[in-house]
């Protein structure tokens, strides 16, 4: 568990699926959430950053969904606010479906706002020997940190820090490349896990107890953005209190494109809306 200074209404982050991923991204939006009356905290997800790693079989999302319940009664979190990016999106619905009115309101960045075995790259009908094989080959982040500096440097001007959140979810070899912490295995399970979740199950219900929502979407590539425009109508008409923003020239890796703007973005939210 990951906490950063602030006092008010808790917002408890999962993160997303990726190779260098972990709860300390959030860092990089705490300072301005902690202004708006918020107190950010983060969970690295098990097998990523500081968590160890569950079976195989742990992975489904209502298995992780139980996981965000007992991180909150564990730390008394009173009616959090729910953050998740891409999986970790997926996670905090189905808690949030369990029991709406244990959260203040749900943020989901660039996901949860369709299935996705609907999505259009999705194999819907893989099996978990399969999804876990095709994770087998993508553990390299980058061949050295030196490589990945230039690469951040390159890609993120201005935005060292970036570096920062990386270590905390990659790890060295003896010939110096950098892999992912989370195994083939764990990120095997868990995007099989995704493609058994129903994300869409939780938009009635959590508008049916009104519980407030911010659906952040990414517009780039321009697939990418064509394919949210076409799934949110859905998502705005099952659930109408949420907001939906197209950030303008953001990719699906939110927390760098937004960097602090991020923590404005949610904590102008949750003060519209009355929860921070």
């Amino acid at each position: 568990m990951r906490e950063w200074p602030g006092r008010g209404t808790p917002l408890l982050a999962w993160h997303a699926l990726g190779l260098a991923t972990s709860g300390a991204f959030l860092e990089v939006a705490a300072g301005r959430l902690a202004e708006h009356g918020l107190r950010p905290l983060a969970l690295d997800a098990p097998g990523f950053g500081r968590s160890p790693a569950l079976p195989v079989e742990g992975y489904a999302v209502d298995d992780l969904a139980r996981l965000v319940f007992e991180t909150a009664e564990a730390l008394t979190l009173e009616r959090p606010i729910l953050l998740g990016h891409s999986w970790g999106a997926v996670v905090v619905l189905e808690a949030a479906r369990r029991d709406p009115e244990r959260f203040a309101g749900i943020v989901l960045m660039d996901a949860g706002h369709a299935d996705y075995a609907d999505w259009p790259t999705a194999t819907p009908n893989a099996t978990l020997e399969e999804m876990i094989e095709r994770s087998a080959g993508e553990d390299e982040v980058a061949a050295s940190w030196d490589d990945l500096a230039a690469e951040v440097a390159a890609e993120f001007p201005g935005r060292d820090w970036l570096m920062d959140f990386y270590r905390e979810g990659a790890r060295t070899t003896a010939d110096g490349r950098v892999l992912a912490t989370a195994s083939a295995e764990v990120r095997g399970a868990a995007r099989y896990g995704l493609l058994q979740a129903h994300p869409s199950a939780a938009w009635p219900v959590l508008a049916a107890a009104g519980v407030p929502g911010l659906l952040l979407l990414a517009t780039v590539p321009e697939e990418t953005d064509e394919t949210n425009r076409r799934f949110a109508p859905a998502f705005a008409a099952a659930w109408p209190t949420a907001e939906i923003v197209h950030v303008e020239g953001g990719t699906h890796s939110l927390f760098t494109e937004l960097g602090p703007e991020l923590g404005e973005l949610i904590g102008g939210w949750a003060e519209r809306r009355g929860i921070a």
